[in-house]
């Protein structure tokens, strides 16, 4: 029977993103269910513990240069990997910064590894990444990792089985594991009134959120391009940003953008503790996710969870997860992202049942893998 599991995560709470809540809510279910479970991870912030224990969950975090903290944390987390070795049954890694140290520590210790992959870009890394050499190495970086010798590659959504299936991965070596949906959204009650005046916004304004991390992928510069056609075309529109500075490059883009757009007209916040972020998202009128691509997508499920009116577009797995009243736009356009914005204020939307996807179900079908490999390992 599985007992030990070790997780080797480059980003983890309190750092935000899609991957460090799948990662947190697999640590934190299979330790639940008995299973002594393992965190190696980078050091967020100098205030985070080295090391934090509590039942059958530790979490070890490790101190990384700023510079390529992703090639530091591959390269000294496989230290206090090996120490680890009497108390790892499976190793479970995730893309990027995870890969390569699962792919020799499993193989220096001879246990069964696992990497998550929540998206690869493939081609579209040509049509959406100005530097060549940039391109030319994550496309190349990606095809890297579908040849190495994981036993399983976990894909977080359809979308993402056909881009691992697209690079030769054989059926046998893929499950399709959705992660779950963040339903701790529908337990904050607030007063939005109150809210709104705190923001300097009227009660009949409409406004539009967008967060997430500001990287190439997420496609937020193209919706602060969009602001001053909105802005033009709905006199009421208001804006509430909430972005992790990730990539220089776009973040500069976004800041230039938002210098021209009056500053009555939006706020702009930086990192959040998630109960603050889900005040916004309560508060907003509509949610817009401008992503270029998206592996599983935690906004989407969660302004669908919400009910709230969703302008996203139409590429990765967007499609697949997103319900209730939304529209498609083409990405990479703010024109498009004008034109929906426009609909959705006008209740020009499309409906969809409500999806579910259930954390429970995710951990199970998790730990379900962990112990056939770990069954397979000891014949």
């Amino acid at each position: 029977m599985i007992k030990n599991v070790c997780i080797v995560t480059d980003y983890y709470p309190p750092h935000i993103g899609g991957q460090e809540i799948l990662f947190q809510k697999i640590a934190q279910g299979i330790a639940e269910r008995g299973i002594n479970c393992f965190v190696i991870t980078t050091k967020t912030f100098y205030s985070d513990k080295t090391v934090e224990s509590k039942n059958d969950l530790t979490i070890i975090r490790i101190s990384v240069p700023n510079f390529l903290p992703r090639f530091w944390f591959a390269i000294l987390s496989m230290p206090k990997i090996l120490s680890l070795r009497k108390n790892i049954d499976i190793i479970h890694g995730t893309s990027y910064g995870g890969v390569l140290p699962v792919f020799f520590t499993a193989k220096l210790l001879k246990k069964k590894s696992i990497i998550t992959i929540h998206e690869f870009m493939g081609e579209k890394w040509k049509e959406f990444e100005s530097n060549p050499f940039s391109a030319w190495f994550y496309s190349t970086a990606e095809t890297f990792i579908t040849k190495m010798p994981f036993d399983r590659f976990i894909a977080v959504s359809n979308y993402t089985q056909l881009q691992l299936k697209s690079y030769g991965i054989n059926d046998d070596r893929i499950n399709l594991i959705y992660n779950g949906s963040n339903d701790d959204v529908l337990k904050i009650k607030l007063n939005n009134s109150f809210l709104r005046k705190e923001l300097g916004f009227n009660e009949n304004d409409f406004i539009f959120l967008a967060c997430g991390r500001a990287g190439l992928t997420k496609g937020i510069q193209y919706f602060i391009e969009a602001m001053p056609a909105i802005i033009k075309n709905i006199e009421n529109a208001k804006f509430i940003f909430i972005l992790s500075k990730a990539d220089k490059r776009i973040w500069e883009r976004i800041m230039t953008g938002l210098k021209k757009i009056d500053k009555n007209k939006f706020k702009l916040f930086s990192q959040l503790e998630r109960k603050e972020l889900i005040r916004y998202l309560h508060l907003s009128d509509c949610i817009v996710i401008p992503s270029l691509s998206e592996g599983f997508g935690f906004n989407v499920v969660e302004a669908s969870l919400l009910n709230k009116k969703i302008v996203a577009t139409n590429t990765g797995s967007i499609p697949e997860v997103i319900s209730g009243y939304y529209i498609l736009v083409e990405p990479g356009s703010p024109a498009a992202l004008v034109d929906g914005c426009i609909k959705a204020y006008n209740n020009d939307l499309q409906y969809a049942k409500p999806k579910n996807f259930s954390w429970d179900i995710t951990i199970d079908k998790y730990i379900k893998i962990y112990s056939e490999l770990f069954n397979n390992q000891q014949e």
